[in-house]
């Protein structure tokens, strides 16, 4: 096997196990920042010595604890990821960049 496929075998390990990653990154000392979109600039996450950490949320989980702050016709991805957080999935989580991308994305980060 090369050194490129170990390189790439290793970048799928992490990949797959993210959270694990990010967990790990914080016992050493980082900051985990999560983001919920593309947009925000992550060159510039890294240049303050914060790890970026895409949140997706996850649409196999019920979601329970959002529904408190949320319309239950809101954006179903938006209520996944704050549902999750709601529910200390993301209590590794340093803090969270929102950005404009959508209306419900913005009135969100208000609630």
């Amino acid at each position: 096997m090369s050194q490129n496929s170990h390189g790439l075998a290793r970048a799928r390990d992490i990949y797959k196990n993210r959270e694990q990653r990010a967990k790990e990154l914080k016992q050493s000392g980082k900051k985990i920042m999560g983001y919920l979109c593309i947009y925000p600039p992550l060159e510039m996450m890294t240049a303050l010595g914060l790890v970026p950490y895409r949140v997706f949320g996850d649409m196999r989980e019920a979601i329970t604890e959002a529904d408190r702050g949320l319309p239950v016709s809101f954006c179903p991805f938006v209520r996944s990821c704050l549902d999750l957080g709601m529910k200390h999935e993301y209590d590794f989580l340093d803090g969270v960049v929102a950005t404009h991308v959508c209306d419900a994305m913005e009135k969100t980060a208000h609630v």
